[in-house]
């Protein structure tokens, strides 16, 4: 036995918390209150919204050294 209309509200939230923008997905606590009923659902995009990609520039100096059998021996 399940309710429908928490179900429903589940679903949303879910949709809208993987959202592709990150700035468009609600907070942790906003989620939350749209799980208890204690705010009006959002109006989301009838059509996925696709991502944008822009390309940058490659780095010269990587942020991360390459893991090697030799690094974790030494414990680098």
């Amino acid at each position: 036995m399940y309710d429908e209309k928490q179900v429903e509200r589940l679903m949303i939230v879910g949709l809208w918390c993987a959202h592709p923008y990150e700035h468009e997905r609600p907070s942790i606590r906003q989620a939350i209150q749209y799980l208890n009923f204690d705010a009006k659902l959002p109006n989301l995009p009838a059509k996925i919204p696709s991502r944008v990609y822009h390309e940058s520039t490659p780095s010269s100096v990587s942020p991360y050294e390459p893991l090697s059998p030799t690094s974790l021996q030494e414990g680098r």
